[in-house]
């Protein structure tokens, strides 16, 4: 009898059944999503979906921010959607349900402090649902390292960390260097002096990013809850480039495994053809991991040609004579250019 009287005391997660009204044909991808998603009438079908959701008890967003996301994974149907910061999966649950509609997707949760309950809550959803999530009990820090070695490349980031600025701004300029071209990161809790000036400090380093429905206002105040770029939500979202920008600040692509203790080259593919005769500068940095650590730089310069789409760098199997345990490669690109060179793709090397 006792575990019945306890089992009777423990709050009951109940979840809406269905989905949400059908997105309009008229819901595509393209220039200025966001503001007509939500000028759409059917967009307030959504919101009021999310709104008559149990969810909407335990989630801190408003209905109009979860249909907002809803709407976006549904329409851009990603592999990948990183939450950082779930809390009691009340957002996480909209965006389920979306990967759910699509049949396809999986949402990477990270949740460093509340992951043992969060996985409870998701254990009462429906089968279909539950499988679109995974819970990493990690910080972002943590999550991010392990990125490129998971195989995931996210369309889509919901960044609700620690909303110190310091935090924010780390979630912001990692989410964005793994983010997938014309993928959207959404920051959350605006509002708040933090993910603000993060987030006004990333638009300023990286001017081919967009800012979807409104700018953001200048910096005059700490708090100020008129901040958010789309109406009923705490949001800033974002949009990346359709490709990889590189100007006269160095570029790195990361540091990534390499298998091989030389490379022959890199090839580089262009989102759209070169539009001046610019020089650009390239730089593979090899890295060798065993008893000791070394590390070498390939340098050179090409010119590009106006109207050029690709080019392959030769680097003469640059690399070490000797053998070690494990390598890694960077590829640093700079353009001189008046004008930023848009890659399609990162940068592909060879051994």
């Amino acid at each position: 009898m006792l575990w019945q009287m306890l089992l009777s005391r423990r709050p009951v997660i109940s979840v809406r059944d269905g989905f949400p009204p059908d997105l309009l044909s008229e819901f595509f991808d393209g220039p200025g999503i966001v503001k007509r998603i939500t000028d759409s009438p059917a967009f307030e079908k959504i919101t009021d979906f999310f709104a008559d959701n149990p969810a909407a008890r335990r989630s801190l967003m408003s209905p109009n921010a979860q249909a907002l996301i809803y709407c976006l994974v549904r329409i851009l149907k990603p592999k990948d959607v990183i939450e950082i910061g779930i809390y009691q999966c009340g957002t996480s649950e909209a965006i389920c349900r979306a990967l759910a509609a699509n049949g396809s997707g999986v949402l990477r949760a990270v949740e460093p402090f509340h992951a043992t309950k969060a996985r409870k809550i998701v254990l009462r959803w429906p089968d279909s649902m539950q499988r679109c999530i995974e819970i990493y009990d990690e910080t972002s820090m943590q999550f991010f390292m392990r990125l490129e070695a998971r195989g995931i490349k996210p369309s889509i980031v919901l960044v609700d960390g620690d909303h110190s600025f310091e935090f924010a701004q780390f979630d912001i300029s990692t989410s964005a260097r793994f983010l997938l071209p014309s993928g959207f990161i959404l920051v959350d809790n605006v509002a708040q002096p933090g993910p603000f000036l993060a987030t006004k400090d990333f638009l300023a380093a990286n001017p081919a990013w967009t800012v979807e429905s409104r700018d953001l206002p200048p910096v005059l105040k700490g708090y100020d809850r008129n901040r958010p770029t789309v109406i009923n939500t705490d949001f800033a979202v974002l949009r990346a480039p359709s490709g990889f920008p590189v100007d006269g600040r160095p570029r790195c692509f990361g540091s990534i495994p390499w298998r091989h203790r030389t490379v022959s080259r890199v090839a580089l593919s262009f989102a759209a053809p070169t539009s001046e005769n610019a020089v650009l500068s390239v730089q593979l940095i090899l890295r060798g991991f065993g008893t000791d650590l070394r590390e070498i730089v390939f340098e050179t310069e090409t010119v590009l040609s106006s109207g050029e789409s690709h080019v392959t760098i030769d680097s003469d199997n640059f690399g070490f004579a000797d053998a070690f345990s494990s390598y890694s490669l960077e590829t640093v690109l700079r353009w001189s250019g008046q004008r930023q060179l848009l890659l399609g793709e990162a940068p592909v090397p060879a051994a």
